[in-house]
């Protein structure tokens, strides 16, 4: 998810510079939100059920070609998207894959940091695949602040957003530390909320609500889009390298 809350950041910097360029997005209909205030069209991918499996990706890349699409830009460069390319390709489409950098990210592990180069940010590389297809247009600059509905009410005080989790375990901040945190920042701050997913993370965010009064645990009670809307009105993020803080980066948080 993480990926793809990226991609509107180059969409963007792209519709700047081309508004006239028509895109559309392959992606889950759950992560439509992130793409909010970009002008963009969505082809909705459903992996568990229509375009599941090989059959179901060539399926995909027919309904992608209906659609009379002059070029492919490969965001992901998976399996999946690698058949469908491929499909979209014997086509005539011409296609543009992402360049992860792996082998660059691997030889940048044990090294210490003197002398060593910053790797290109990822949503860098998303604009090098447009960039790659022909379209000439600077680097995206940063999102900017726009009002939006608070789902949680009125904002009183200071607020403040905590997310200690991550897909990766060694990016997931130590659960005593992460509890230790809850408890100096809603000392600190007017109200905390805890962005978790569900399952031990939820356990978590629950028990710290359960110790202190201005503690919101959010699994399982606002959607995608709200939770969106409320890191919006933040005062400030405090995240691992997870989705949320991709989140506050589209939000300008």
């Amino acid at each position: 998810m993480g990926d793809v809350a990226m991609l509107p950041h180059a969409l963007r910097a792209l519709k700047e510079a081309y508004p006239e360029v028509k895109v559309t997005v392959a992606t889950k209909s759950l992560f439509h939100p992130f793409f909010e205030g970009v002008d963009v069209d969505f082809l909705d991918i459903e992996t568990r059920r229509t375009h599941r499996g090989i059959r179901g990706a060539i399926r995909f890349a027919r309904e992608a070609a209906e659609l009379k699409i002059d070029a492919v830009a490969d965001m992901h460069n998976v399996l999946r998207s690698k058949m469908v390319r491929a499909a979209l390709h014997l086509r005539g489409i011409p296609v543009s894959v992402i360049h992860k950098g792996r082998i660059e990210k691997y030889m940048r592990l044990g090294r210490g940091s003197e002398g060593v180069k910053p790797l290109k940010h990822t949503v860098i590389r998303y604009c090098d695949v447009f960039r790659r297809l022909g379209f000439d247009f600077p680097d995206p600059r940063p999102a900017e602040k726009r009002p939006r509905p608070n789902p949680m009410g009125e904002k009183q005080g200071i607020w403040i957003g905590f997310a200690p989790f991550s897909a990766q375990p060694g990016k997931t901040y130590p659960e005593k530390l992460s509890a230790e945190a809850v408890r100096l920042l809603s000392g600190r701050f007017d109200r905390v909320f805890v962005h978790s997913g569900g399952g031990e993370e939820a356990e978590f965010a629950r028990r710290m609500e359960a110790l202190y009064p201005n503690v919101t645990a959010l699994y399982g009670k606002i959607k995608l889009g709200d939770e969106m809307n409320l890191i919006s009105n933040l005062d400030c993020v405090v995240s691992m390298d997870s989705l949320v803080m991709h989140l506050a980066s589209l939000m300008a948080t």
